[in-house]
């Protein structure tokens, strides 16, 4: 399950870069533009790969135990 996932997240980054490649060539836009397109894609990926990995962690259940459970 877990490759699956990964597989999924790899592709939908590499169609996310293949769009901003296709905007570039038909906006013509400079190389200024291109990179601040990129790495507001890397921030907005990071963003959501952060909310997603904090919201997993939240959902499951705390671990109980501690120096007190083990005397």
């Amino acid at each position: 399950m877990l490759k699956k996932v990964i597989e999924n997240e790899s592709s939908i980054i590499y169609l996310s870069l293949f769009v901003i490649i296709v905007l570039v060539i038909l906006l013509g836009l400079s190389n200024d533009q291109i990179y601040s397109s990129v790495v507001v894609f890397l921030i907005v990926i990071v963003i959501i790969g952060n909310v997603v990995y904090f919201g997993r962690m939240r959902l499951r259940p705390e671990e109980k135990g501690g120096l007190g459970d083990k005397i």
